[in-house]
């Protein structure tokens, strides 16, 4: 039998004998999430070992938990800019035709979360947020695609066209801070451009269909005359 005073948790919110709980101290992913707080709290053994060994896992989706933490922490909302444009810089690499995109995977080997999903961190990334790391390492990694984007012969021609203002210069996925693109057809517009407008690739496509079911319904209302 133990005797002495409880010892509560701080993530799991249970009380723990001495033996259980050696006050061992850990960052707490909701206080991260909910209140950027990147305080040590005592936690129990199981605890611990459970945050230590999923620390590089990436679980925690801030758009799901938490979203509003974008507005509030700024290199957040940096670091989801940079993660989106590299995951538009990919869809090129992806299809390039030379080593670039073997290149590529090679460097974000087992971090490929941070373009698959620009949402999802594990503990381990809000401490790299914090530091700075992160950021610099999406620079550099977002600067190595688009400069070979831009010079390969291949990836270079996969551009866009803006169809609102037809300006013969092309424009490119990645270039997320004067272009936009739209989430159902991916065709890529400049922001200015597009502004309130709806997609006028998607409008057309619309017209189309509805043409189409009314051409349907007035065939199947002349066979049924005839």
């Amino acid at each position: 039998m133990i005797f002495g005073h409880a010892r509560v948790c701080k993530y799991d919110g249970r009380y723990y004998c001495k033996d259980c709980h050696k006050e061992e101290e850990s960052l707490i992913p909701a206080r991260l999430i909910y209140n950027w707080d990147f305080g040590k709290y005592k936690v129990s053994r199981a605890a611990k070992e459970f945050l230590d060994s999923t620390a590089d896992d990436p679980q925690l989706n801030l758009a799901k938990a938490n979203i509003s933490l974008y507005q509030h922490v700024s290199q957040l909302n940096e670091i989801r800019s940079l993660r989106h444009q590299l995951r538009a810089a990919t869809t090129y690499l992806f299809t390039c035709q030379s080593n670039m995109w073997e290149e590529f995977r090679k460097k974000v080997w087992g971090r490929e979360y941070l373009f698959e999903n620009p949402d999802l961190y594990s503990l381990s990334d809000f401490l790299r947020v914090q530091s700075g790391t992160m950021v610099a390492y999406l620079k550099k990694a977002v600067a190595t695609g688009v400069k070979h984007i831009y010079k390969c012969r291949f990836c270079s021609q996969k551009g866009h066209i803006c169809e609102i203002c037809n300006n013969p210069k092309i424009i490119y996925s990645f270039e997320v801070s004067s272009v936009v693109q739209c989430d159902v057809c991916q065709t890529v517009y400049h922001k200015s451009c597009k502004a309130d407008l709806l997609c006028p690739k998607c409008s057309r496509v619309r017209g189309r269909c509805t043409q189409t079911e009314t051409r349907d319904q007035k065939d199947e209302k002349t066979a049924k005359v005839t």
